[in-house]
């Protein structure tokens, strides 16, 4: 996307040459920003930021953040392999590229520590209440279920075993499956955010954070669909 952001720019007005700009200068900031920082901080009207979103060949700017997201991960895989937590961390905030990933797959398998089966459930349950289809599975059953588009969401506390490890690795290179791991040891993993410590507590912490996050992202994306609408509406009524 950023490296194919100059072909656009002779073709878009003045003002949506500024947001293309301002995303060019500061990627990694503007993927954890909402659309009305984004017009605050470029000093643009939120229907031009849409606008360039629309320009540059995305939805929205829901599907303008999550295309940059994947273009910062292709970037930074590149660069270095795997890109390991640190890496993440710096690239932005991890709980929003979480989020963000989670809303996008075409279905969430939510991996949990055995006794915490409970958990894996609940968190189902609030991504289907998301719209986000989701099932929660023990580590053993993950590998025979993955899908291809699926986002795996680890949540272990303890270290995995390595034929879970394996089957990830795998799944990331031959299905295109994405893992989030809510953990400090994963080895396999797009997207870490850290535990505070390795317990059951900070993995309950580490996972209301990433849901509060994907209820902001619900909420900007019903705001803007509904700004779309009025726009709409505004130029069928002239």
């Amino acid at each position: 996307m950023l490296g194919g952001m100059d072909e656009w720019t002779g073709r878009l007005r003045p003002s949506e040459a500024k947001v293309a700009a301002f995303v060019r200068s500061r990627p990694h900031i503007v993927a954890d920003m909402s659309l009305a920082e984004v017009s605050a901080a470029v000093g643009v009207s939120e229907p031009t930021v849409l606008r360039f979103c629309r320009a540059i060949g995305c939805g929205g700017f829901y599907d303008f953040k999550r295309a940059l997201l994947l273009d910062l991960d292709r970037r930074g895989a590149a660069r270095g392999g795997s890109v390991s937590s640190h890496a993440r961390e710096s690239q932005g905030d991890p709980v929003g590229a979480a989020a963000l990933c989670l809303v996008g797959a075409k279905r969430v398998v939510v991996c949990v520590d055995r006794g915490w089966t409970g958990l894996g459930r609940d968190l189902a349950e609030r991504l289907n209440a998301f719209g986000v289809d989701a099932i929660g599975l023990p580590p053993s059953r993950v590998a025979c279920r993955l899908q291809r588009g699926d986002a795996v969401w680890l949540l272990l506390a303890r270290r995995d075993d390595d034929a879970l490890a394996r089957a990830l690795e795998f799944a990331r290179h031959d299905k295109g499956v994405r893992v989030i791991a809510s953990s400090g040891w994963a080895t396999a993993f797009d997207i870490c955010v850290p535990l505070a410590t390795p317990s059951g507590l900070a993995i309950a912490d580490a996972a209301l954070r990433i849901l509060s996050r994907l209820d902001v992202l619900r909420q900007e994306g019903a705001q803007a669909a509904e700004l779309q609408s009025k726009q709409h509406a505004n130029r069928g009524e002239r």
